[in-house]
């Protein structure tokens, strides 16, 4: 059978206190804890245990610690997982972290490196620790790649250290037959010459990139046939073909829309060159004159000298 026992002085009030940074839990006569008063008020005693009931008892106020959570900002370093501390305990660091070409320096509380963060500290509320670090110099390949050029040299490779800033070069004396140069390739950009360029952290390796130069068709035509097509890349010019040759005739020159072309002109599309004439005056007796064999004059030559001697002697005999 139970009795209740009445308290001449109830157990206080429930404590609330904000800036110990726990919660609290209740009341007890031991003060590691144990089982708790939890409310001031009337309570039920076993009887077993009236005689062990001291006439006056301490109760102790139980607490519990708020938790508090300390993170870490470690900047490309090894990773490490927030840690939960007691408040007003002291937190245990963890190990160093660690960064490639880096050396770790040591925890501060701002970002700007302004406090070192003390390991004796007590924890008093939820802060993040930032890691700082020494950066080893290190110099990062810039390296280039013809893409299948026919002739030239790419740019020499080339050194810089990471956030360093450069210009994209030129192709310099680098060629690739029926292309034209467009720019270098890296990443997903295509880079023009002079453009600025930073350097990552890792070395960087450039492809050359080519455009097809377009291809347009030169025709020559004789008296409406043609003779020749030749394949001309845009912005050239065509070499001036053998002359061709018309009996009675003489050329005279190639023609495109009537008018005399100008071979030094860059080809920018399909022309068609036409063979143009001048008409040679009529030989036809002389070629006849032309055409006698030697003999023929030769005989014509000694009849003439039989005659005049014939003429001379008949002269004489008159006499």
């Amino acid at each position: 059978m139970y009795k209740n026992i009445i308290f001449i002085d109830k157990t206080p009030e429930n404590l609330e206190w904000s800036d110990n940074g726990s919660s609290f839990i209740g009341w007890c006569s031991n003060p590691l804890g144990g089982k708790y008063i939890h409310h001031s008020g009337t309570y039920t005693i076993d009887p077993d245990n009236l005689g062990n009931i001291p006439e006056s008892l301490d109760l102790y106020a139980i607490w519990d610690p708020y938790l508090l959570t300390v993170s870490f900002e470690t900047f490309g370093g090894t990773s490490i997982a927030p840690i939960e501390v007691n408040y007003h305990d002291v937190l245990k660091l963890p190990d160093d972290p660690e960064r490639y070409n880096s050396t770790f320096i040591g925890w501060y509380a701002d970002k700007e490196y302004g406090v070192l963060y003390s390991a004796n500290a007590p924890v008093i509320e939820n802060f993040t620790l930032y890691a700082k670090w020494y950066t080893y110099s290190v110099d990062y390949q810039v390296q280039y790649d013809g893409n299948y050029n026919t002739g030239g040299k790419v740019p020499i490779t080339s050194y810089f250290e990471s956030g360093d800033r450069f210009k994209i070069p030129g192709p310099g004396n680098l060629t690739k037959d029926g292309y034209t140069f467009a720019g270098w390739h890296y990443g997903d950009i295509t880079y023009s010459e002079g453009a600025m360029f930073k350097m990552p952290s890792k070395s960087v390796h450039f492809v050359a990139v080519w455009e097809k130069i377009p291809e347009y068709v030169v025709s020559f035509l004789v008296d409406g046939v043609q003779i020749s097509l030749v394949n001309v890349e845009s912005g050239q010019v065509v070499e001036v073909p053998d002359e061709p040759t018309k009996d009675g005739y003489k050329f005279s020159h190639w023609s495109l829309n009537d008018e005399e072309y100008d071979f030094t002109s860059a080809i920018t599309g399909d022309v068609t060159l036409v063979a143009e004439w001048e008409k040679l005056a009529d030989s036809t007796d002389d070629t006849q004159r032309n055409n006698q064999p030697d003999w023929f004059y030769t005989a014509i030559a000694i009849i003439c000298s039989i005659v005049a001697i014939l003429v001379y002697l008949l002269y004489k005999n008159k006499i």
